[in-house]
């Protein structure tokens, strides 16, 4: 954290705290559906909402990520999109503060990539359509089934409810 004075009469500077930048995000959850991957989490910060930001990192490595995206604060999810079925992909993030202070890396989070789409009674249309987030409808899940990679000749029919 910069902003830190130490003094010593009668001079002062900064100092600079090695992990103590803006609040890592807790509660992460990864969900897959369609070959996409999203990540949410929720904010721990509460009095410096809106000041820092989120880098995600992700990749078929864990020990080799790569930065994806550098996201406001106020933001708690991201869509990785195009990703390989059948693949296993990591994910960390890091919290930046307002002066550019970057925390350490949250712990490595993976999934295994499908390219299904989950619907149920319980699901909603605005949904990601994923096991924990399923669409309502067949016609909301049709919208983001990749048919041709799964070479299929059949199509959703919208008039359908499970």
């Amino acid at each position: 954290m910069t902003g830190v004075q130490t003094c010593a009469l009668p001079i002062c500077f900064p100092v600079t705290i090695a992990g103590a930048g803006y609040p890592l995000p807790s509660g992460i959850v990864l969900s897959n559906a369609s070959r996409m991957v999203k990540i949410t989490w929720k904010n721990t910060s509460t009095t410096l909402k809106g000041t820092g930001s989120f880098k995600i990192y992700g990749g078929t490595d864990s020990s080799s990520l790569t930065l994806l995206k550098t996201i406001s604060d106020n933001d708690s999810s991201f869509i990785d999109s195009n990703k390989i079925s059948s693949k296993t992909y990591y994910y960390r993030l890091k919290s930046v503060d307002a002066d550019g202070v970057e925390s350490d890396f949250t712990k490595a989070y993976a999934i295994k990539v499908s390219s299904h789409v989950y619907v149920s009674t319980s699901g909603k249309e605005t949904a990601f359509g994923s096991e924990l987030d399923p669409f309502a409808t067949f016609n909301q899940a049709g919208r983001y089934r990749d048919w041709e990679t799964d070479r299929k000749s059949t199509r959703l029919n919208s008039s359908h409810r499970l």
